[in-house]
Order: structure tokens, then C-alpha cells, then sequence
């Protein structure tokens, strides 16, 4: 935990701190859109994680922007003004408007929230920026800096964030927001495995209450918090906390996490095969069930039915003829076996998946269809027949020149005669 002491930043630090952290050009288009919201009478904000990160001396890709106003009319008229495109989605009021110089600025309307059901999506109106950092998760992330016009540089803080960060809690700002929102149960572990922050003692209280409201909550929007957390440079802290509050199994019965991180190279598995890291060990029925509450896509799905196929058949791999393994391996998601190899390293088992992905899914008959049609051979499944047998005859060690594959060949169009 950041000790009271120890916090980077004081909050005045802010701005200069915005300055010196951003990359020049997007602290520059910074100002320039904050000159031209000036310029239109609208209040511009940067809120939210970049505001945290900073004063915590963290890396931040957050660049959010908070508009006084009519966010997709700001970002229409960036665009008619600087040029660039602008996307917007008029229900929640939100914008992005890309730069001609391709830097991708986020714009939110400030809004209220109200939520008629726990776990559904909420209600929007059009808000001041107070209202827009009290529907927020946690307090944390409720610092603003104002960005328009003579205004810039002026902080606010209005439900204590700062003390918060100095006290090192992550804190709700009010008693119904997991019952809201229960996804910020996911975002409460993430931020708190994240900064080392453990919940505030009456924050932990509401989410224990809030925990079987996780059942209402879309397999879609559970499925977006879990990829956040699975890429964290570390993921264990995060899920280590949801399976000690038991918010695991309140998404499904048969979700746990046990601590097999350590068994493969974290930072090079994409997010599907940490998917599978942390699934592939459950049960054929109860991974597909978890599969679909997630809503998890086709691609992923696959990877992590072939990583548990793979885990299982590992050792009859290891005894079988090395076509047959070839051959068997060919129909797996590359994928899952570069995770199984990943698991693996620095013990035996690792060259199975190495010499596969390195040698021998290349190893190919030097001989194709346009040879057999020169040899008279009509097209048919009987090409695919004899190219199969050459390659499994390479990959077994029975050829070693192209005369011999050639002996083969004429040998087994001779038995068709």
C-alpha cells in the first residue's frame, strides 16, 4: 500500500505533470481543442485514469475527455475545423475524433446515470461535470483537470480522490454502486491488484452484499471486465482477489482460479490463450458452460477446447508416430499449442510442441497435385491419398531424397493400376 507520505504528487503537480507525460503532439492537440472549446463556450475536462496514473508515477494509456455539453457536436466540429474523421454514439453521448495526425481522442457528454435494475445498463441524461464524476466507479477515479481556454490547469476533486490515493483505498462513492453496476466488483479487484489498494472497510461490506448480482449481469459486459483484468501484465493478483471474495463463482459455480500463471511467459501469450491458461484444466462441462456465460468468441473458444485436448493427450503425443502427431497437430490452433509449449518450458515435454512448430508442420511432400496430373493421375481424393502417404514417409524418416519420394510415388500409382 502507497503510504500517506510516500504518494509522488501533490495534486497541484498536475498539470505540469500533464505536460512533461504526454507525447508533444497530443499535449499540443491538447490545447488546441481545448482553445477551440474555449472558443465555442464549452467546458472541456481530462478525467478520470490518466489524472490517477500521473500522481501515482504509473504508465497511462487513459486519455478521457469530459465535455460540458454536447460531445458529438464537439467532435463534428473538431472535425470540420482541424479535419480528421469523428465517430459517435448518440445514446450515451460519447464521441472519438480522430486527428488528421491519427491520434484518437476520446469525448464523453457530462451525464447522469440512473439504473432501473441491478446490472442493467443505465439511464443517461445530460449533466454537469460534478454529476459526471459522482456516477463514477470509485473516487479514485474522479480526479479532473479543466482543459479549455484561461481555465486550464485548474484541478478538481470533489469526493476526496486525492485522499484517497494518499490513504491507498479503493473506495465506492456511494452504498447502492455495486448493486448499480456490479461489474465494478471485476474493476474493484483490478484497481486494487493494480496499486496494491485494498478496499475501504465499508466499500468491502456493500460489494460482499452486492455479489449475487452478478448473476443478472450480461455475459457480454462480464466478458469485457475479465479481458481488462487477464491484460494486466499480471492478471494473478486480480483474479487471487475475485476467487477470495467469492465473486468468481457468483458469475458461475464452476469458476475458480488457482494460481498456474507461474507455469508459462505471461507476456507473450495473447488474450485467448490466457483465456485458456485459466480455463483449460476445468472439466469438458463446466468449461463449455463458462464459455457460454462469457459469450466468449469462436476463435477463443477453439483455442481453449484444443489447449485442454492438448493437456490431455500430451503423453500418448509424446509415444506416437511422429506422422500421427504431425498429422493430428495440424488440426490444432497454433495458438493452443504455442501456449502448451510456453507451459512447458525448461521441462521434456517442451520439445514435443518446439520440434512441431519449428520443424516439422513445415516438412512437406516435394511432390503436388501438378505432379500427378503430369503423370496421368485424374483429380480426385486419391491425390490427397498419395500426398498424405509421401509426407507421413518424410516425417517418419522412411524418405531422405528426392529419388526416393519419387520410388514411392511411381510405387503407389503402380498399385492402382
Amino acid at each position: 500500500m502507497i503510504a500517506h507520505d510516500k504518494l509522488p504528487h501533490p495534486l497541484e503537480a498536475l498539470p505540469g505533470l500533464v505536460e512533461t507525460a504526454l507525447p508533444s503532439a497530443q499535449f499540443h492537440l491538447l490545447r488546441t481543442i481545448g482553445d477551440y472549446a474555449w472558443q465555442k463556450q464549452v467546458a472541456l475536462y481530462l478525467v478520470g485514469g490518466l489524472p490517477r496514473d500521473l500522481l501515482l508515477d504509473h504508465p497511462s494509456p487513459d486519455l478521457d475527455l469530459v465535455v460540458a455539453g454536447n460531445a458529438p457536436a464537439l467532435a463534428a466540429q473538431l472535425a470540420e475545423q482541424y479535419g480528421g474523421s469523428y465517430q459517435k454514439h448518440e445514446r450515451f453521448g460519447t464521441a472519438k475524433w480522430i486527428s488528421p495526425s491519427d491520434i484518437a481522442l476520446d469525448l464523453i457528454s457530462a451525464r447522469k446515470e440512473s439504473y432501473s435494475r441491478p446490472g442493467a445498463l443505465p439511464t443517461v441524461e445530460a449533466g454537469s461535470i460534478y454529476n459526471d464524476l459522482q456516477r463514477r466507479d470509485f473516487s479514485i477515479n474522479t480526479i479532473a483537470m479543466r482543459l479549455d481556454g484561461p481555465h486550464y490547469g485548474e484541478t478538481l476533486d470533489p469526493l476526496n480522490g486525492y485522499s484517497d490515493l494518499q490513504a491507498g483505498v479503493v473506495r465506492v462513492l456511494h452504498p447502492r454502486s455495486f448493486m448499480d453496476d456490479p461489474t465494478r466488483i471485476l474493476r474493484a479487484a483490478r484497481f486494487s491488484a493494480r496499486f496494491d489498494f485494498p478496499l475501504e472497510q465499508t466499500t468491502a461490506t456493500q460489494m460482499q452484499a452486492a455479489l449475487p448480482c452478478l448473476a443478472a449481469v450480461s455475459g457480454k459486459r462480464l466478458r469485457h471486465e475479465l479481458d481488462l483484468i487477464l491484460e494486466e501484465a499480471d492478471p494473478a493478483p486480480a483474479l487471487s482477489l475475485l476467487e477470495e471474495w467469492n465473486a468468481l463463482a457468483a458469475i458461475h459455480p464452476s469458476l475458480h482460479f488457482h494460481s498456474s500463471w507461474q507455469a508459462a511467459s505471461l507476456q507473450d501469450l495473447q488474450l485467448p490463450q490466457r483465456y485458456a491458461l485459466w480455463l483449460m484444466d476445468l472439466d469438458q462441462t463446466a468449461r463449455t458452460q463458462i464459455i457460454q456465460r462469457l459469450v466468449l468468441d469462436k476463435p477463443t473458444q477453439r483455442i481453449i477446447q484444443d489447449a485442454a485436448e492438448l493437456r490431455k493427450n500430451a503423453a500418448s503425443l509424446a509415444a506416437a508416430r511422429c506422422s500421427e502427431r504431425t498429422f493430428y497437430l495440424d488440426g490444432i490452433a497454433l495458438p493452443a499449442i504455442r501456449l502448451m509449449q510456453s507451459i512447458d518450458a525448461g521441462k521434456a515435454q517442451e520439445k514435443l510442441w518446439t520440434v512441431y512448430l519449428e520443424k516439422d508442420r513445415t516438412i512437406q511432400a516435394i511432390s503436388n497435385g501438378e505432379t500427378l496430373k503430369a503423370l496421368g493421375l485424374k483429380p480426385g481424393p486419391r491425390y490427397q491419398q498419395i500426398l498424405t502417404t509421401l509426407r507421413a514417409a518424410w516425417l517418419d524418416g522412411e524418405l531422405h531424397t528426392a529419388q526416393e519420394e519419387e520410388a514411392l510415388l511411381h510405387k503407389l500409382l503402380a498399385a492402382d493400376r
